[in-house]
């Protein structure tokens, strides 16, 4: 790379200088780090900010809460003086009351505080950035008073001459008049530039040297011992100037490249781009002095973090990500942008610069507010390269980004270890990637270190075979509740589902729930997937209008209101963005990530860690069968009862059971046995959180507590529906999400787990019903001695029982003691069948009681089985052809010889399969409901829309299928036919209009021909694509295949009828009308052979 060229005059005759080479660390080396202390006057190492100890740098809400309480704008002042002008930048900070929606409680920022010379992160509640702001705003009123009085007094009584300290190179005397006197060194600044180019082209470089020097070193040793450590010379004008006459970036640092939409390349140095920063840095601290020192006005106008570079004492320079946060996106920025056109309105050079760089971050195509730091590499002499280091919080923030754990951690949770030279820190980790470490990884430890040295020994073990585990389930993602018209959506559908309940009282309400949640389900899936999509999309559409506005503001040279409006609503949209992505992002990182000493023994959470070992007779065994089969036989052995167990003791139950004195009297039990309500389940929706975890279904609470009115009724015709015909819930309201958790101990052993389990949300609000009912009677049947689980009783009252207690047996030199009953001994065993008859004693109804136990009827014991098959009455059997119609034995058997002779005329395999249709035979999928225990879908359309496959589904109302009928039905409603379920399901609702009674018979004829084939070809797709996986038919295709099917069965009737038959006549007189139709004219002109009964004469 050629040196940068440098707009400062060379010395007459100046000594060549070594060129300086540049080199970028090997991220692949380590740096050796050792405890040495070193005097503060003489400390030249490197640096770096103290990040945070156990905290992330800012709370979820922070920013959000500050955005909505305060904005900050600005004015500037400007006081001309002979020939120069002062303009000073005075924030305007606007305090909103209305519409707050973030509570500042608990909310926190971290800033970089200058503690002599070192930056330090500090956790500042919001609440004081919030008084800061006030303060700034009886600050911003006080120095619009007082403007005019510095502004004299810098003009009359100087303190200081920067021109003769910059030619001296006293920089950090020039940072600290710039701290103490903002206003004159402006005025002296632009008097440089008006009247001494060259010294203001030095200072500029001065002060980008300073910058580099102090983010790399700190701010504990001066510029002068800074400069000559770092460079082996003395700090003097003439060695500045040749050191960046002989600037040199390495191979390695990037230019900055954008593509223009005219397939130009825009490209910017790395070193102009700092040139940039710190000009605009220095004018941000002379002209805006309140808004450059206050951390509060930086935070709520960047909606960012502000980084700090270190200076002596308590001054700080702003960093480069920040200067470039502010000059670049945000309205101060375009003030700065003013200032800097007007300081090189004579450069042409600077210019091309400053156009560069506004085009490429107008272009959007680099970030250029997250390059990071320059600073000068610990090897010098050599010179710039970018670290992007910025504290160990930023490190463990990438490590979580790239998805990697401290496996050690994960496995031994509370055990206290050091590894470091001395043992007084853990200071050797391996980060191995997340699902790496969840699949493969089993064991971790620190073991001796025979090699040398005096660190331990850090060994991760990796298996062989990958570990299972189970997929997620899917959730519902909260923030589309958020969204008004989703919620909207969703209140509409549940309406319409709640309407066809009522509308059909009959019909199978478990499945039409079913049906409509997996249809919500795909809906939604949709719509998050939209809107992740449209939310980039807003934010490019919005970068399109800001580059818009301005380039309308450059040609017409009006529009900068439209300019300052478009930049802020970018500003806005931006910030939600960034905000909802840390939102996202601040579990994970706040879970998974070890950020210091102080921190490093807490346990993790939400870390996954498998199981993949079993202790069996004190041996630790790793087989994955093995552990499979020795964990589930000990849970299972907990959760269920054994085939062969004994039964407990009648007599010791009938004891116990004979003990119990309380009882509900009769008012209270009618009242605790009526039927649940659909206001009692809206009433415990309405107060469960919406925020907890979901069930397998993934359906959390807050989307039933959208519309609660709706679903609550639902719900209960969906449970009285399923008590009334199936004594149970639907499946997946029976199924639940169990894990296990780690508590302490050996992970070998299965009782170190603890058991949790997630239900679906349906369930939840049953049992919260039934529990609040409970509740009111609970009083009446707990004996007072128990407080917990009790509404008016208070855990307190024991606790101050059991202290009385002991203090009486301690007085009274009483032998008595206290015992702790584990879990595993008070919930393991417990007997539900005993609880049911305790519940039975204390006379509570059995309609409370037969939620819980309905019972399978392959679990009813054997001999009541065969009692009820030897002695049960004769239930007559319904004919599945009967309806209002033909009710009767006769009308059913004059019924039946119409549909074998109308059966018969179609071929034999297709009047087959219509036969069995009416005669409810085909296996549609409604009729598999037992496999939905494993098979959740199992009565679902083939085709996949959704809805419960019954016959009239199968064969006439599916999506994919109904088309056909309506096809058809175009040309045969000229004679009054139509092809509906009722006609096709029931052979007696063939009907014609009134001029084509005449040719009824005719007509029934191809209608039955025509339906017959359709019915078998729908029939036969059906299962191609169930079974063999088919892709289904386009509806062109159905159009042609229909078509073809009907010609071939009406040949074949032709050729079976008499020539001079009248029926047969009449049929081909209507043939010939329907050829006519419009939809039949084009598949007639495409197989015009279709009707040729005899093979053609051979060509001659």
């Amino acid at each position: 790379m050629q040196p940068a060229e440098s707009t400062v005059p060379k010395p007459s005759q100046p000594k060549a200088a070594k060129k300086q080479k540049a080199a970028t660390r090997d991220t692949a080396e380590f740096t050796e780090v050792r405890r040495k202390k070193v005097p503060r006057s003489s400390n030249t190492q490197t640096h770096p900010p103290h990040g945070l100890v156990g905290r992330p740098w800012t709370s979820p809400n922070a920013f959000a809460a500050l955005a909505e309480r305060w904005t900050v704008g600005y004015t500037h002042h400007t006081l001309s003086d002979d020939d120069v002008s002062s303009t000073t930048i005075i924030p305007e900070p606007d305090a909103h009351v209305a519409d707050l929606h973030h509570d500042t409680a608990g909310e926190f920022v971290t800033c970089m505080n200058i503690d002599a010379g070192t930056p330090t992160a500090t956790v500042v509640p919001l609440d004081v950035l919030l008084a800061e702001l006030a303060a700034l705003d009886a600050a911003s009123h006080l120095a619009v008073s007082t403007h005019q009085a510095e502004v004299e007094a810098a003009h009359t009584d100087s303190n200081f001459d920067m021109a003769a300290l910059v030619n001296a190179v006293r920089v950090d005397t020039l940072c600290g008049h710039l701290s103490s006197h903002p206003v004159e060194f402006g005025i002296q600044l632009h008097h440089l530039l008006a009247h001494d180019r060259p010294t203001f082209e030095f200072f500029v470089r001065q002060r980008l040297l300073h910058r580099w020097l102090r983010a790399t070193w700190g701010g504990t040793s001066s510029f002068d011992r800074l400069y000559t450590q770092t460079f082996g010379k003395v700090a003097s004008k003439a060695n500045i100037i040749e050191l960046f006459t002989a600037l040199a970036f390495p191979d390695d640092h990037e230019t900055l490249t954008a593509a223009t939409e005219n397939g130009d390349e825009l490209s910017l140095s790395r070193f102009d781009f700092e040139l940039v920063l710190a000009i605009a840095e220095v004018l941000l601290a002379a002209h805006g002095p309140l808004f450059f020192n206050s951390e509060a006005a930086l935070l709520a106008t960047t909606g960012a973090l502000v980084g700090v570079i270190a200076s002596p004492g308590a001054m700080r320079c702003l960093s480069s990500d920040t200067m470039a946060t502010v000059l670049l996106t945000t309205q101060l920025g375009s003030e700065l942008w003013r200032l800097l056109e007007v300081v090189y309105a004579s450069d042409e050079d600077m210019r091309r610069i400053l156009l560069t760089l506004h085009d490429m971050y107008e272009l959007g195509q680099c970030d250029l507010t997250t390059l990071g730091q320059v600073q000068v590499h610990e090897s010098a002499p050599c010179l710039i390269v970018n670290t992007n280091y910025h504290g160990k919080l930023e490190c463990v923030e990438w490590l979580a980004s790239i998805r990697v754990i401290d496996v050690w951690r994960t496995f031994h949770p509370h055990v206290r270890l050091y590894s470091g030279p001395g043992r007084v820190n853990r200071l050797d980790y391996l980060f191995i990637d997340h699902d790496l470490a969840t699949n493969l990884c089993t064991s971790a430890s620190y073991l001796p270190n025979t090699f040398g040295g005096d660190h331990l020994r850090h060994s991760v073990t990796l298996s062989h075979t990958q570990s299972p585990s189970s997929r997620s389930y899917w959730r519902l993602p909260r923030e589309l509740l958020a969204d008004p018209h989703i919620i909207l959506g969703i209140r509409q559908e549940a309406a319409l589902l709640l309407e066809d309940m009522i509308a059909a009282p009959l019909a199978n309400h478990g499945a039409m729930w079913y049906g409509w949640l997996k249809r919500m389900k795909g809906r939604l899936v949709k719509c998050h997937r939209q809107y992740l999509e449209a939310n980039t999309t807003t934010l490019h559409h919005l970068q399109l209008r800001v580059a818009a506005a301005q380039r309308a503001f450059e040609v017409n040279g009006f529009g900068a209101a439209d300019v300052g409006a478009a930049k802020l609503a970018l500003e806005q949209a931006s910030a939600e963005h960034r905000q909802h992505a840390m939102d996202r992002q601040f579990d994970f990182h706040a879970n998974t990530n070890e950020r210091g000493t102080s921190h490093f023994f807490r346990r993790p959470q939400g870390t996954k860690v498998p199981i993949t070992c079993v202790t069996v007779d004190g041996a630790t065994v790793v087989d994955e069968a093995t552990v499979h089969t020795s964990f589930t036989a000990h849970w299972r052995r907990i959760m269920t009862t054994a085939a062969d167990q004994q039964p407990p003791s009648s007599d010791r139950r009938r004891d116990v059971i004979g003990s119990i004195t309380k009882r509900l009297d009769p008012a209270d039990r009618d009242a605790l046995d009526s039927p649940i309500t659909a206001d009692e389940l809206c009433a415990a929706l309405k107060t469960m959180d919406p925020k907890k975890s979901p069930g397998p279904d993934g359906w959390p609470a807050g989307f039933f507590q959208v519309a609660p009115e709706f679903f609550s009724r639902i719900l209960h015709r969906v449970f009285e529906y399923q008590l009334a015909h199936h004594g149970q819930l639907l499946p997946q309201q029976r199924r639940s999400a169990v894990a296990l958790l780690y508590k302490a101990g050996d992970r070998g052993d299965p009782g170190n787990y603890r058991p949790i389990a997630l239900m679906a949300v349906e369930v939840k609000i049953l049992s919260r019903a039934m529990a609040f009912r409970l509740a009111v009677h609970a009083s009446k049947l707990v004996h007072q001695s128990q407080a917990g689980f009790v509404p008016g009783r208070r855990l307190h009252d024991h606790v101050t029982f059991v202290q009385a207690l002991q203090q009486f047996c301690t007085m009274e030199d009483h032998d008595h003691y206290a015992t702790f009953l584990d879990f595993s001994k008070a919930y393991d065993m417990v007997d539900q069948g005993f609880l049911f008859d305790v519940l039975e004693e204390m006379n509570v109804g059995p309609s409370f009681v037969k939620w819980d136990v309905a019972q399978p009827f392959e679990l009813w014991p054997r001999s009541f089985v065969m009692n009820l098959a030897y002695h049960a009455p004769a239930e007559p059997v319904r004919h599945p052809m009967t309806n209002a119609n033909h009710d009767t034995p006769t009308t059913l058997r004059s019924y039946l010889q119409r549909v074998r002779q109308t059966c018969r005329t179609p071929p034999p395999v297709q009047g087959d399969v219509w036969l069995r249709l009416l005669f409810h035979m085909l296996p549609v999928n409604s009729r598999f409901a037992y496999l939905q225990s494993t098979r959740p879908d199992a009565i679902c359309c083939a085709y996949g829309c959704g809805a419960v496959e019954t016959q009239s589904h199968a064969f006439y109302s599916c999506p994919h299928v109904h088309p056909i009928w309506t096809f058809h039905t175009a040309s045969w409603s000229y004679f009054g036919v139509n092809f509906s379920w009722d006609s096709i399901s029931d052979l007696d609702n063939f009907t014609v209009s009134p001029r084509s009674v005449p040719r009824k018979d005719a007509l029934r004829i191809l209608w039955s021909l025509l339906t017959a084939t359709t019915v078998h070809l729908i029939w036969t797709q059906h299962n191609l694509i169930q079974y063999e996986h088919h892709t289904p038919l386009p509806p062109d295709a159905w159009h042609q295949l229909t078509f073809i099917g009907w010609m071939t069965s009406v040949r074949r009737w032709l050729r079976l009828q008499l020539p001079d038959c009248p029926l047969r006549t009449t049929v081909l007189q209507v043939l010939y009308s329907l050829r006519g139709r419009p939809n039949y004219r084009v598949l007639w002109a495409k197989y015009p052979h279709c009707l040729q009964l005899l093979p053609s004469p051979p060509s001659t």
